[in-house]
C-alpha cells in the first residue's frame, strides 16, 4: 500500500506545511518560540528530558486545523515519495518543529537512520525510519502516546503534561512467533498463551500484528476467554460491519443451493461461514441466533440487522445460554432481538413433523446437524428398532416408519414427553421410555432382549481433554451393549458429537467394543454433521460429528 502511487501526483520535492499531518490542542514552534522553564528542588528543568536535548522524538505535528493528512514514506524516501491520505504516518521526527512520541514500544526499524524532515514551512527532505505503513483501515489511528513530550522551536523538552491530547488508537494485538505460524497453518484461533501484547478492550476488532510488525489481520479480540483471538481477515483486508454482513449474506445463499429437505436447518456455522464464535439456526419463519464471544456478542446489531433484511423473520431470538458463554466472561440469557416468538413452533423434515421448544431445547432447540444421517439409517432400519438418547425422537420416528416395533430411551422426561407428542402428530408407534441409556442396556441385555436396528445417539461424552479417558469407557460400553442387544446381520448406528474424540479414536474405540462382544462388524458409511455444518479444513474443532453405519456380519 506504500508503494509511491499518489506521490508521483506531486509535481515538486516540496510539499506545503498544510499536507502535513496536524493536531489540534499541541502547541508548534512555528507560533510559540522558546517557553520559559521552572527548575524543580535539584535545579532540573520541570518536564526536562535531559537525553532528548537536541533530538528528534517521533512523529511530526505542525499546528494548524486538523486536516487529517499524515506524512508517510518508506525509508530513505525524499519528499517526493510522501503520500496523503491514505496511509498511517510513520515514525519520523523534526529539527526546527513540534513533535510527540510514538506509541510506547513502537520502535524504529534502524535507530541510526537520520530523522530530519521538515524545516519550517516547507518540507525539504525525509528519511523515514520505520517500513511500517499502513492500509486504509487504519486511517483514523494516531501515532501518538497518552503523554507525549513536546519539542519546541529551541529543540529543548517541556512538561509533557501541558499538550496532554486523548487519541483513539485502533485496538492492537501483538502475537508470538508461535502465534504466527499457528495463522499460517490456517488455523483462526489464536490462544491466550501466544499474545505478547494487547491494547484492546473486550469484544474489539482488533489488528494482529506478528512480533516485527507484520499486519497477519484482523481478529475478534477476548480478554477473558483462553481464545484470545478469532481471525475474521487476513493481511491487509478490512474487518467491519460491512464484512459481517457480507459473510451473512453469502452463508444464506449458500444453504439455498442445498435444497434442503427441511424448514429448520443451519444457517450460520461459525469459522465454517467465517463468521467466528456465530450460530444461526432458521425454524421456518424464526431465526435463532448464539454469539459464543465477546466479540460476536459486540456484533450481534448487525448481525440482526443482516437476517432481518435477507430473511425477514417474524422473529429473532438470542438463545444465549451456553455454558461457553460464561467463560467470555458474558451472561447466559435468552432474549427476543425482533418480532414475537412462540414457546414453541412446528417444523418439519424429511417428511416429519416436530415440535420445538426454541427457548429451552438442546442447543437452538433441535439437533439439526443429525438430519442427514437420520435419512441415511432410515433406508437400513428394520425389524425391531432401539433408538437410545432419543431426545424428541429424531431417529426413531424417521427409522420408526419402516420398522415393526420402536423402543426409544433418554434420560429427560420432558423430552419424553415431546417424542410421544411427535409420535402421535406423525402418525409413528413409539414406546417411549424415560430411563438412563447405560443402565437400560444391560438390562435389556439380562432380559435377553434382541433388535435388527439399533441407534447409538448420545450427547458429547468429552467436552474437554480432561473427560477423554471416562469418554472413551463411555463410548466403548454402549457400543458392547448395543452389539450385543444386536441380532446378527442388523445395523448399528453410531454417533459422537465429541470433537475431542476424533474420528480415528472413535472407530478404535468401537472396533474394542466389538472384540469384546466378540463380533464382527463392517462399516457400511461412515458420515458426519449435515451439508449446512460444514467442516473448515485445517480447523478440526469444526469436525466435530462422527456417525458410523455398522452391519453386525452372521
Amino acid at each position: 500500500m506504500f508503494f509511491r502511487l499518489a506521490a508521483r501526483a506531486l509535481r515538486a520535492h516540496l510539499l506545503l506545511l498544510g499536507d502535513l499531518v496536524e493536531a489540534a490542542l499541541v502547541a508548534a514552534a512555528l507560533i510559540r518560540g522558546r517557553q520559559p522553564q521552572l527548575e524543580d528542588g535539584v535545579g532540573k528543568a520541570v518536564g526536562d528530558d535531559t537525553a532528548a536535548h537536541r533530538q528528534h522524538v517521533g512523529v511530526v505535528v505542525l499546528a494548524r486545523q486538523p486536516r487529517g493528512e499524515e506524512v508517510v514514506a518508506q525509508r530513505g524516501a525524499d519528499a517526493m515519495d510522501l503520500v496523503r491520505r491514505d496511509l498511517l504516518a510513520l515514525t519520523a521526527a523534526a529539527e526546527h518543529d513540534a513533535a510527540v512520541g510514538p506509541p510506547l514500544d513502537y520502535g524504529p526499524a534502524d535507530g541510526e537512520t537520520d530523522r530530519r524532515i521538515v524545516h519550517r514551512v516547507l518540507v525539504v527532505r525525509a528519511e523515514i525510519l520505520d517500513d511500517v505503513a499502513e492500509p486504509r483501515q487504519r486511517l483514523l489511528q494516531v501515532l501518538l502516546q497518552e503523554i507525549a513530550g513536546v519539542v519546541g522551536s529551541d529543540r529543548d523538552t517541556h512538561d509533557p503534561q501541558l499538550y496532554y491530547v486523548g487519541f483513539a488508537m485502533i485496538p492492537t494485538v501483538v502475537v508470538s512467533a508461535r502465534g504466527e505460524e499457528r495463522l499460517r497453518g490456517g488455523h483462526p484461533w489464536i490462544y491466550r498463551t501466544d499474545v505478547a501484547d494487547a491494547r484492546a478492550s473486550a469484544g474489539d476488532i482488533v489488528q494482529v500484528r506478528g512480533g516485527r510488525g507484520r499486519p497477519l489481520g484482523s481478529a475478534l479480540y477476548s480478554d477473558r476467554s483462553q481464545i484470545s483471538l478469532r481471525m475474521l481477515t487476513y493481511g491487509d483486508a478490512i474487518a467491519d460491519a460491512a464484512l459481517v454482513r457480507r459473510r451473512v449474506e453469502a452463508a444464506v445463499a449458500f444453504r439455498e443451493t442445498l435444497h434442503i429437505d427441511a424448514t429448520a436447518y443451519r444457517l450460520v456455522h461459525g469459522e465454517a461461514d467465517r463468521l467466528p464464535s456465530l450460530i444461526v439456526d432458521r425454524y421456518g419463519d424464526w431465526v435463532v441466533v448464539q454469539t459464543l464471544s465477546q466479540g460476536m456478542e459486540r456484533l450481534t446489531p448487525c448481525v440482526v440487522s443482516a437476517l432481518g433484511e435477507i430473511l425477514q423473520p417474524r422473529g429473532i431470538l438470542a438463545r444465549n445460554d451456553p455454558r461457553a458463554r460464561t467463560l467470555e466472561g458474558l451472561e447466559q440469557r435468552v432474549d427476543v432481538l425482533t418480532g414475537e416468538v412462540p414457546d414453541k413452533v412446528t417444523v418439519t423434515e424429511s417428511g416429519i413433523e416436530y415440535e420445538v421448544d426454541l427457548r429451552h431445547g438442546q442447543k437452538t432447540g433441535l439437533f439439526l446437524d443429525q438430519r442427514e444421517n437420520r435419512s441415511a439409517a432410515a433406508a437400513y432400519a428394520r425389524g425391531r428398532l432401539l433408538d437410545c438418547f432419543s431426545y424428541n425422537g429424531g431417529f426413531a420416528l424417521v427409522c420408526g416408519r419402516r420398522c415393526d416395533q420402536t423402543i426409544a430411551f433418554d434420560v429427560s422426561q420432558d423430552a419424553i414427553a415431546r417424542l410421544k407428542r411427535n409420535a402421535q402428530r406423525n402418525g409413528v408407534e413409539v414406546d417411549a421410555r424415560t430411563g438412563n441409556v447405560f443402565d437400560e442396556l444391560r438390562g435389556l441385555e439380562r432380559l435377553g432382549e434382541r433388535f435388527d436396528t439399533i441407534v447409538l445417539d448420545p450427547p458429547a461424552f468429552a467436552k474437554n481433554k480432561a473427560s477423554i479417558a471416562n469418554a472413551r469407557a463411555g463410548y466403548k460400553e454402549i457400543n458392547l451393549r448395543a452389539l450385543k442387544l444386536l441380532n446378527p446381520g442388523g445395523t448399528l448406528i453410531t454417533c459422537s458429537c465429541s470433537y475431542n474424540v476424533n474420528e480415528a479414536a472413535f472407530a478404535e474405540i468401537v472396533y474394542e467394543a466389538s472384540v469384546d462382544a466378540q463380533a464382527q462388524v463392517t462399516v457400511v458409511e461412515k458420515r458426519m454433521q449435515g451439508r449446512d455444518h460444514p467442516v473448515l479444513l485445517g480447523v478440526p474443532e469444526t469436525y466435530y460429528l462422527k456417525c458410523f453405519i455398522l452391519r453386525k456380519l452372521p
